[in-house]
């Protein structure tokens, strides 16, 4: 009655709901932002109200068990480090430079004028920090959202700079020969995720909030390359869906989405949910909208919150305004860019398999270095000197 399959089988067709997944995870995201902006109204008390405000992190937590999932499978597919890290910039850059230029120069001018937009220093350092992953959810423009609960131009971009350490990680794990079949690197990747679980739980009070996230991403990031890693022995049944689908459920009502099981149980849904049922297949015929609703929706909601006062209305708004940016990023800059990447696979290098122990050493260097570009805005933010707390999603 309820058949199982592996999960290596049902992700050889690349026909999958993964994209569908992705864009109503950046609408929970929009969700859970438009009762943040209006949250001096909304009534948090109100377990509806906080419930849907809670969204947001789920919707965090479906980008990257996703993510760790595809991108470890990408670069253990490809071998190829050059090919994996033009991959990741061309699906991420290209879409934020128009994102942030948009800002700059059609926000910042909505705002200010067209007079004082370019006399502010501040909107290059805004540029600047954005594509540089520099604090750029922290940085604002004076006279733009200053009179907002939360004057940041785009705080969702928050989430970006620890994405990009995760990418970094991944190849270090690849570079050293953790990312393999084999029973070791099964044996260390399971280590290392309950290595960061228990220092999360242990010390979860007690770390700033910034380290706490760097956890918590990382968490969620490695059971989605542990899935990869054992996609050969992980069956997807449908009545474990249902079983793991109302843990979640029930731990998330609950408010116990901290723990271990919350996360595995959400990752057994999502890869359900991502593989087996066909009917939603429809979506692919579309595009994935999901990056542009994602950095688009925070701007867009921030001004939108300025004329529309009831939460309901201006999720709906900043959802269908979103969608309209997010379609044009994909059909004018995601996808373009995205089509080097056929160019992009035409470079030969050798396969990390065979890296010699120098090149080893080289591109281990080379990964921490931008570890440490990627991970200096963290150690900058505000919240680094603050223990824990409830982080805007």
């Amino acid at each position: 009655m309820f058949k199982s399959y592996l999960l290596s089988e049902l992700t050889k067709d690349k026909n999958n709901n993964c994209n569908l997944l992705r864009v109503i995870a950046a609408l929970f995201v929009i969700i859970s932002h438009s009762i943040l902006f209006l949250s001096q109204s909304a009534n948090f008390s109100h377990s509806n109200v906080n419930i849907l405000y809670k969204l947001g992190f789920i919707g965090v937590n479906i980008f990257f068990i996703l993510s760790g999932y595809l991108v470890s499978n990408s670069l253990i597919n490809s071998q190829n480090l050059i090919t994996y890290l033009a991959n990741r910039f061309l699906r991420m850059w290209p879409g934020l430079v128009v994102n942030s230029l948009i800002i700059v120069f059609i926000i910042d001018i909505t705002y200010n004028g067209f007079t004082n937009s370019f006399l502010f220093e501040s909107s290059l350092n805004y540029l600047y920090s954005v594509l540089l992953l520099i604090n750029p959810s922290y940085h604002g423009i004076p006279g733009v959202f200053n009179q907002h609960i939360y004057p940041e131009i785009n705080g969702a971009l928050w989430t970006i700079s620890y994405e990009c350490i995760m990418y970094c990680i991944l190849a270090i794990m690849a570079i050293l020969g953790i990312l393999t079949p084999s029973k070791s690197a099964k044996v260390f990747c399971i280590g290392y995720l309950l290595f960061n679980v228990l220092v999360l739980n242990i010390y979860k009070y007690h770390l700033p909030n910034t380290v706490y996230e760097f956890l918590r991403f990382t968490i969620l990031f490695n059971i989605g390359i542990c899935f990869q890693l054992f996609q050969n022995k992980i069956k997807i049944n449908s009545l474990v869906f249902m079983i793991a689908f109302a843990i979640t459920c029930y731990l998330f009502s609950t408010g116990a989405t901290s723990s271990v099981l919350f996360d595995i149980s959400l990752g057994y849904s999502i890869f359900w949910l991502g593989f087996v049922p066909k009917w939603l297949l429809f979506y692919n015929k579309f595009g994935d909208y999901s990056y542009g609703l994602y950095i688009y929706g925070w701007p867009i909601g921030q001004a939108l919150s300025s004329f529309i006062h009831t939460p309901f209305w201006l999720a709906v708004c900043t959802m269908l305004l979103s969608f309209c940016f997010a379609i044009v990023s994909w059909k004018l800059v995601e996808s373009p860019a995205l089509s080097l990447k056929n160019k992009v696979r035409e470079i030969s290098y050798i396969p990390v398999s065979q890296f010699k122990l120098h090149q080893r050493f080289i591109w281990v260097i080379v990964m921490l270095l931008l570890i440490i570009i990627f991970i200096t805005p963290v150690l900058n933010a505000p919240e680094w000197h603050t223990l824990r707390y409830t982080p805007v999603y």
